[in-house]
């Protein structure tokens, strides 16, 4: 019998229980289609909850990548199909993009797509070939999809400039905020008196020398209450209680703990937060943090092993930033070379707008072509090494 891999998508975390792109209704088309299509076996169920498809990230790095790099693989087996429940949940990228990834990555694998919403169809390659009115239905309904995305793109950039224009005036526009600010009915902002002492405390952790593991630990037993995390359910497992070193490590680098909002744009606005800790505090901070941190590279020694043939070498063509290693996500598949990045621009940092990640394979062919075409006797001639070659074959 042939196998089925059903996909749900939602842009944002919250859209989980909304109407229109809720998972439930998801779900619902889903298991409609596998009661009318009896001859296929669901093998699994694929989500993304919170994976933007306008730019392609569930395709590169969610759930959908994984069905892909099946296919590619040949884990997947021909004759599969994939069951989406529209066009919307499956890409919102642009056309050329999107039907480049039907006709390479699901036709020409052998691999089937059905969608839900419409008649249910399993498409393939032949089905295609001989109904190619499909074709065309297929691409009305990208167009379509790529149009709501890049509306509500304008529409999420404009409230994003209203809000940096209200901030700018002296304002505070709702909008997310560190977990340890409080905002009341009238929208001032206060310190939250919840996590002040958890905040101390770390503080005078750091200061005395310990980790980021061991701060987490004493927080923790000490019954500070944890930073509050995304809600768990049947898509994203509990997740422990407590702090950990990531918390902490986040909470103490945070520039708001000064006051200051920092934008992804690079710009600043001291005081737009309450402080929770004195200027003075926070340089003896990070100079604490950076010290031990400096301490345990050097103690580590030989144990490291740089990954990068190139490393300290490249830089960033946007900011000028270094471009540092990034390894394989756990579901990768098996010998994934891992990636290079702008570490400004993973960061959101000094208003690099570099996003993007590259195969490190790719980067390191690259770069020994292009220093292989070079012509090295150009580049490092010496006149006198010239002279001293001929004064020796006259002699």
């Amino acid at each position: 019998m042939p196998l089925a891999w059903s996909y749900c998508r939602t842009s944002t975390a919250r859209q989980a229980a909304a109407d229109r792109s809720g998972m439930g209704r998801q779900e619902a088309a889903l298991a409609g289609w596998m009661a009318e299509h009896p001859e296929y076996v669901l093998q699994e169920a694929l989500v993304d909850g919170g994976v933007s498809a306008g730019k392609g990230k569930n395709r590169t790095r969610g759930a959908l990548s994984r069905f892909i790099e099946g296919g590619r693989s040949g884990l997947i087996p021909p004759g599969s199909c994939l069951v989406v429940e529209s066009m919307s949940r499956f890409t919102r990228e642009a056309e050329r993009s999107a039907l480049e990834t039907l006709l390479r990555d699901v036709w020409g694998k052998g691999l089937a797509i059905a969608f839900a919403e419409g008649d249910g169809a399993v498409l393939t390659a032949e089905v295609i070939d001989r109904e190619p009115h499909r074709l065309y239905g297929l691409l009305g309904a990208i167009s379509q999809a790529r149009a709501e995305w890049l509306e509500r793109s304008r529409r999420s950039k404009g409230a994003a400039a209203k809000a940096r224009r209200l901030q700018d005036e002296g304002g505070r526009p709702p909008g997310r905020r560190p977990f340890w600010i409080d905002r009341d009915a009238a929208g001032d902002l206060s310190l939250s008196p919840v996590y002040q002492g958890a905040i101390d405390r770390a503080v005078e952790l750091a200061l005395g020398g310990f980790g980021m593991v061991l701060i987490a630990d004493h927080l923790t037993a000490e019954n500070f209450p944890a930073p509050p995390t995304m809600a768990a359910n049947q898509y994203r497992p509990a997740l422990k209680t407590g702090w950990s070193a990531g918390q902490v490590s986040r909470l103490l680098r945070h520039p708001a703990l000064t006051g200051t909002l920092q934008r992804l744009d690079g710009t600043a606005l001291p005081g737009f937060y309450p402080a929770a800790i004195t200027p003075e505090k926070w340089e003896q901070l990070r100079s604490s943090v950076d010290a031990r941190n400096l301490l345990k590279g050097r103690l580590r020694g030989k144990s490291h092993r740089a990954k990068n043939l190139f490393q300290t070498l490249l830089r960033c063509g946007c900011c000028g930033g270094p471009i540092g290693y990034a390894a394989p996500a756990a579901r990768a598949r098996k010998g994934h070379p891992g990636y290079v990045v702008c570490r400004n621009g993973a960061r959101g940092l000094s208003g690099c707008t570099m996003r993007g990640h590259i195969e490190y394979d790719n980067a390191e062919a690259h770069c020994l072509g292009r220093l292989g075409a070079t012509d090295w006797e150009a580049l490092l001639h010496r006149p006198d090494h010239q002279q001293e070659r001929l004064a020796l074959e006259l002699a």
